[in-house]
């Protein structure tokens, strides 16, 4: 064993942790429990895993939405909003793995275990799957182009009448990063551009809110919609 440069202990370790992993899975339970899941526009989720425990370390967990890893996501629990998401289906994966240092390889991925949720966000309330209420028809916001994008995109919008308009950047778990436009804007299509460099991989929401002027109602959601910055 000495020829494999590690010290006899550590490879004994190695060989330990293994061994229990081929009896016990990393991952102990979940919740909830069901797999397939459904949200109503307003709704939210909380999708927790419960990690084995090893005595001298703690295993590592992440995060995927739609096959894209979530960023600074290790916590054994997180919360999504129907917002968040969007309409659609949408497979959420926890993944845990053992880190330790003692475990040199991992080809055949023995350390490691994940759990699949798939949620299901039905459309806005009074807005039939495939179709736009009469009064959100002539309001359109449109996907974000190029995307994937590094680090600048381009999102364009369509206002029927003059309104106030808001666009805002939220991560995936709906907090509020960047207020891209909040003015008073003419009738036609607009464009704004978002420059990310500064913020780091993932999945990213950008929501519109219009403000009519001449009827002076309340902000209302046209769209969000999802894009994913890659670096």
């Amino acid at each position: 064993m000495r020829a494999l440069n590690y010290p006899f202990c550590e490879v004994c370790t190695e060989t330990y942790v293994r061994s229990l992993y081929e009896l016990v899975r990393p991952i102990e339970s979940k919740q909830p429990s069901a797999t397939s899941l459904t949200l109503s526009d307003t709704q939210t989720v909380r999708l927790t895993v419960v990690p084995m425990k090893p005595t001298s370390h703690e295993l590592l967990v992440r995060w995927f939405i739609d096959g894209i890893i979530q960023a600074n996501s290790t916590s054994p629990t997180v919360e999504l909003s129907a917002l968040q998401l969007g309409t659609g289906m949408h497979s959420i994966v926890a993944r845990v793995s053992d880190a330790t240092a003692f475990v040199k390889t991992d080809l055949v991925r023995a350390l490691q275990d994940s759990t699949v949720w798939s949620i299901s966000v039905a459309p806005p309330s009074g807005i039939p799957s495939g179709g736009t209420s009469h009064e959100l028809l002539s309001y359109n916001l449109e996907q974000n182009y190029p995307n994937p994008f590094n680090p600048r995109t381009t999102i364009a919008y369509r206002l029927p009448s003059r309104a106030t308009a808001e666009l805002t950047i939220h991560d995936v778990l709906g907090r509020e990063l960047v207020v891209l436009i909040h003015e008073e804007q003419e009738a036609g299509i607009h464009t704004v551009d978002w420059d990310a460099h500064e913020f780091p991989s993932g999945l990213y929401v950008y929501l519109l809110l219009v403000y009519p002027v001449a009827t002076h109602s309340p902000g209302s959601l046209v769209a969000a919609k999802r894009m994913v910055l890659v670096k």
